[in-house]
């Protein structure tokens, strides 16, 4: 599998998308006499067409579209294995991070993530700016759980000032998604700081168009002004 080509990893992609039958195939004929029944056999191929989809995303060899589509299909399924996939490849550190990177991405997009995954998106945060933005980004789906909340928060505002740049103006971002009175306020607290780049106070103030729908731009008086009159609401 390590060093399976193009057509074969799009081949087990669409087996792994086979496995699971439908609700509605309620009729199916008896299994022959001294097979095992048809739910264990059916559970033990799609175990193996995981685990072979698991190993793909792990491999050097294997092209970043193809990982992306792997974690993807993983990430939809739910189950225990894909789980056990999607966490392996974002600690896996071989390949310059490609696995990680495909993971963070189908993160993203999921709209309950499994709570497994949050801090090894946590640890993905550091040097690498593209990595980051990812992880920052899958953990943006996590918007209703205080405790990613407040993390988030206090990279977007870096009081520490120990945050590398792009790492700030992604999570500044991904505060921009959540609907928390803390987020608006941190993002109002930017927007308004004279202490803040350029870059970071726009993009606070981009942030808070995207959290509330208003054309405020960077108008850091217009936003003040918007706090004063909801914060209470």
């Amino acid at each position: 599998m390590a060093d399976a080509p193009h057509w074969i990893v799009v081949a087990l992609i669409a087996a792994a998308s086979a496995t699971v039958t439908p609700a509605y195939a309620q009729n199916a004929p008896p299994a022959p006499s001294g097979s095992a029944p048809a739910s264990i056999a059916e559970a033990a191929s799609a175990t193996t067409r995981f685990a072979d989809l698991g190993q793909t995303l792990l491999s050097p060899n294997a092209l970043q579209s193809d990982r992306d589509e792997i974690a993807r299909r993983l990430i939809g399924r739910r189950t225990p294995e894909s789980i056990a996939a999607l966490s392996a490849a974002l600690k896996d550190t071989a390949n310059r991070g490609a696995a990680q990177l495909a993971a963070a991405r189908a993160i993203a997009i999921d709209l309950n993530p499994d709570p497994t995954f949050i801090q090894p998106l946590f640890n993905l945060i550091g040097s690498d700016p593209i990595l980051t933005d990812a992880a920052i980004s899958a953990l943006a789906a996590y918007r209703q759980n205080a405790d990613v909340q407040t993390r988030l928060i206090a990279l977007a505002m870096n009081a520490q000032h120990q945050q590398k740049p792009a790492t700030q103006l992604s999570a500044i971002k991904a505060v921009g998604a959540m609907t928390d009175k803390r987020a608006a306020q941190a993002l109002v607290t930017l927007v308004s700081s004279d202490a803040e780049r350029t870059a970071i106070r726009n993009a606070a103030g981009d942030a808070l168009a995207q959290m509330t729908g208003l054309a405020g731009g960077q108008d850091a008086a217009q936003w003040q002004k918007w706090w004063t009159d909801n914060s209470d609401r």
